[in-house]
């Protein structure tokens, strides 16, 4: 019996992550583009940034996986969180932005305090 390897090492710390900041843009003007402002709108009220996560995946082995986490006030984390479709939109267009080298398997919401909010 023959034993089939399926996933292949790669070095992936050739590749460099994309900015957090090129990625941000690219994916508010691809929203903007296609007339998804709501979403756009949800994009632009947060706060992106980007890690390098760990594992391997099925058929993606070749690419480098990556989290990427949006912080942002809590009704409009809680809005990306409880509307599939903003979310859904939001998170397709940072997939196009970061890149065809790049698999993005995770978004982490996370709210933060408003505390300009809070100070009025």
């Amino acid at each position: 019996m023959k034993l089939l390897t399926l996933h292949r090492n790669r070095e992936h710390s050739q590749i460099e992550l994309p900015l957090a900041a090129t990625v941000y843009e690219t994916a508010l003007e691809e929203l903007t583009s296609l007339h998804e402002y709501e979403a756009a709108a949800l994009l632009a009220s947060c706060t992106l940034a980007l890690e390098q996560a760990g594992g391997l995946y099925a058929q993606r082995e070749h690419l480098i996986p990556v989290k990427a986490t949006l912080s942002g006030p809590f009704l409009i984390v809680k809005e990306l969180e409880l509307s599939p479709e903003m979310g859904g939109r939001v998170r397709q267009a940072l997939d196009h932005a970061v890149g065809p080298e790049i698999h993005l398997v995770q978004v982490i919401h996370a709210a933060r305090s408003d505390t300009s909010a809070l100070a009025a």
